[in-house]
């Protein structure tokens, strides 16, 4: 067997994946036999890199569209630092979606979908030096989802102590929305039993805080718990009797549906959570582009919902998303309506967004809809006063961007 050294790129948004993955080849491949690092830039690659004495090197990335045109730079300038055996990989939201775009951009492997299986087998190969070279997609094809409970939510050997990821999938059919389309609407749950040990690695380092990674925290429900409500405050009972005192559900990064909230849920989180938000998925005040956007619920349940929030306590933050295909002038009138609705009467901070045409989504190649000046204006003045935050004009240009990218065959779907 050979040695190998790992070299995951650290960039904005990939901090949760790359904790999970250093955990997961720490506790699947013979120890002694990966050498795990992070970088954030050339010159730490170059430092790390003098240190190292593998016999085979691995650089690996984890991304998301948005962040394509950097990786595509980056790769041209990687490809002529590496020698013959090493391998440049990929795997992430981006990759899944167009596998193919990254082999051209000059990956070696790519894996698309779920990666926990074919990555320790990929690592496994590279350590017996079974594997082939040139280029390749990765998919699994045992043909059963992963179960959560099998594998580490992040690298506690490190102490890279990230969100613990409660659910993946999702049973909604978003058309701006990756997760149905990765996850091929399978939801799938990390057991009680399964929180177990993430909870003792957490009170061995004297951790007391502990956030979840799901996009709707009100549909947990393991198998053999009973009802979703039951299930979370066993839960919030598991992670207090480890020490967990600083408990949080309902903030980000595990947000509710509207149309799932009740106060019995809200008096759990009150019972066990230290937020006093609730980050409520609300995308927009029009109930005619709900529906065009398979959302699920209506304007009237995201009303409910942050006025049930506003008088259980909690202070509600509401998702917004400009720029949706198709959305009208009388349609931004309706969400403009409906944000000053919601910050008179449940007092809620909103927080904005603009829609980017993911690959892999219904709405891909699809333009967005230009915001017209007032509701540009009246976006301004909420983000000036506090009232609302978010990157809406940054994602507005990454939008345009990432068209771009299509129409100069750096994206290939």
């Amino acid at each position: 067997m050979k040695s190998v050294a790992v070299y995951f790129r650290k960039l904005q948004n990939n901090h949760y994946s790359i904790s999970k993955l250093m955990g997961l080849l720490d506790e699947y491949l013979p120890a002694g036999y990966v050498d795990i690092h992070q970088w954030r830039s050339f010159s730490d690659l170059k430092d790390i890199i003098a240190h190292s004495k593998n016999e085979r090197r691995v650089f690996a990335y984890s991304f998301m569209t948005n962040a394509l045109e950097t990786v595509k730079n980056e790769l041209e300038i990687l490809s002529k630092k590496i020698t013959r055996g090493d391998w440049i990989i990929a795997g992430g939201p981006h990759p899944t979606a167009d596998p193919q775009g990254c082999l051209k951009i000059g990956f070696h492997r790519v894996f698309s979908g779920e990666s926990e299986r074919t990555i320790v087998r990929f690592f496994r190969d590279v350590i017996d030096g079974y594997l082939p070279d040139g280029q390749d997609v990765i998919y699994d094809t045992e043909g059963k989802p992963i179960n959560l409970d099998d594998y580490t939510p992040f690298d506690y050997k490190r102490g890279f102590f990230v969100p613990i990821e409660l659910t993946r999938g999702c049973t909604n059919k978003c058309t701006f929305c990756q997760a149905h389309s990765v996850h091929c609407g399978i939801l799938r749950f990390r057991s009680l039993e399964g929180l177990r040990q993430p909870f003792a690695e957490l009170q061995k380092k004297n951790r007391r805080k502990v956030f979840f990674i799901t996009s709707n925290v009100l549909s947990y429900s393991p198998e053999g718990v009973g009802s979703r409500l039951e299930a979370l405050h066993k839960l919030g009972q598991m992670a207090l009797s480890y020490g967990l005192t600083d408990l949080h559900l309902g903030s980000f990064p595990s947000e509710v549906r509207p149309e799932y909230l009740k106060e019995e849920y809200l008096s759990v989180f009150k019972t066990y959570c230290r937020n006093r938000n609730i980050v409520i998925g609300a995308q927009t005040g029009s109930d005619r582009l709900l529906e065009s956007i398979q959302r699920g619920h209506t304007v009237y349940d995201v009303k409910y919902a942050a006025q049930l929030a506003r008088s259980c306590g909690f202070k509600p933050f509401v998702d917004i998303i400009f720029g949706l295909p198709g959305e009208t002038l009388a349609d931004r009138k309706e969400t403009v309506d409906f944000i000053q609705w919601l910050l008179r009467y449940t007092g809620s901070r909103i927080h904005l967004h603009h829609f980017l045409p993911l690959p892999g989504t219904e709405l891909w190649g699809c333009e967005p809809s230009a915001i017209d000046v007032g509701t540009r204006n009246y976006i301004d003045h909420l983000l000036r006063h506090g009232r609302a935050f978010g990157d809406i004009w940054r994602q507005e240009e990454c939008s345009q961007q990432i068209l771009s990218w299509r129409t100069q065959g750096l994206i290939t779907i």
